[in-house]
């Protein structure tokens, strides 16, 4: 079974000179098949004027991909085809994993039309859109969907396979075993907002995906706030991944969201962007990483005591023997 934590939190450049601007991250998890599988999800709506409702569209990009995934794979398995069959045919993936995207997209573009039905631009939005020039009549779907836009990473571990589904900037690495984890695509630095969105009118052609059948403990997956805060990525953000983010989880779980959240504060502060960060890791796994730590833990105590116990025989023997050696 897999457990998760995830933490979003609002960057500084949101609040400054008198401005307040909501998160526009979104980041949630879900498991299915009795935990066996995780699904771990993080979409970044973009920041710029014109996408002045992105984080509406990164909310509903998480919530569309999850209801997918979950109805794609729940009839997989009770198909036994595709991820789950006997024999994986590389093509069968190959189209499944597109067919998803498109109907993730789909999906998303009809619940952003149907939000932007229920809820018209407020006085607010009215004038943020003079504001900027930004058209507010005779809107076009193209036109309403690019106010919502937004990156989406979807991130499916399975005993049998795992795979990624991606559209925009942000990274996930998989964690082959404590300490070392891998980027699922080589890390981009970001674009200056050229990154790709679940709005553009091409947006089916920009997704990108990756499938594999070897197992992974767990995932980390994370948007651009967070990656682009270290100096050198990706050299020292697996460093603080493998080291600091993964440690912690295993061995403080209890106080890992709280740690975390106080991390990602001081970076949304200093960087300035929204950060988010899904992790999911196998509890079983975790589970004898913690036991193996607690019996080295105790090994060291028993020697330690030892050592404790034979230093005051000594000490005894010196006493007794006042000194003189036999």
């Amino acid at each position: 079974m897999f457990s998760a934590c995830k933490v979003s939190v609002r960057g500084s450049d949101h609040t400054r000179d008198g401005a307040d601007v909501p998160c526009q991250d979104y980041a949630d998890f879900a498991d299915f098949k009795n935990g066996t599988v995780g699904i771990a999800l993080v979409a970044d709506g973009h920041g710029s004027p014109a996408y002045f409702r992105s984080h509406h569209g990164s909310k509903l990009a998480v919530e569309c991909a999850k209801g997918v995934i979950h109805t794609y794979l729940n009839t997989s398995m009770k198909g036994k085809s595709d991820f789950y069959a006997a024999q994986l045919d590389d093509a069968k993936i190959e189209a499944s994993l597109k067919d998803q995207e498109r109907c993730i997209l789909e999906k998303w573009r009809s619940r952003v039309c149907e939000h932007y039905k229920e809820h018209p631009l407020d006085e607010n939005e009215l004038q943020h859109c003079n504001k900027y020039k930004l058209p507010t009549t005779g809107l076009t779907e193209d036109a309403i969907v690019r106010m919502y836009g937004s990156t989406l990473l979807v991130t499916v571990l399975a005993p049998e396979f795992w795979f990624h589904i991606q559209i925009g900037d942000g990274w996930t690495v998989l964690i082959k075993k404590p300490g070392q984890s891998e980027g699922i695509f080589p890390y981009e630095h970001d674009q200056d907002g050229r990154a790709d969105s679940l709005c553009q009118v091409n947006a089916i052609e920009r997704f990108k995906h990756r499938f594999g059948r070897e197992k992974v403990l767990g995932a980390i997956s994370m948007t651009d706030g967070i990656s682009e805060s270290f100096p050198q990525p990706p050299q020292d953000l697996l460093y603080w991944l493998n080291n600091s983010v993964l440690d912690t989880y295993i061995y403080e779980f209890d106080t890992f969201e709280a740690q975390l959240e106080t991390v990602l504060h001081i970076r949304a502060k200093s960087y300035g962007d929204d950060c988010s960060l899904v992790i999911m890791f196998d509890n079983a796994e975790r589970d004898k990483l913690r036991k193996t730590a607690e019996n080295t833990e105790q090994e060291k105590a028993n020697d330690q005591s030892s050592v404790v116990q034979d230093t005051e025989k000594l000490e005894l023997y010196g006493e007794f023997t006042n000194g003189r050696s036999f």
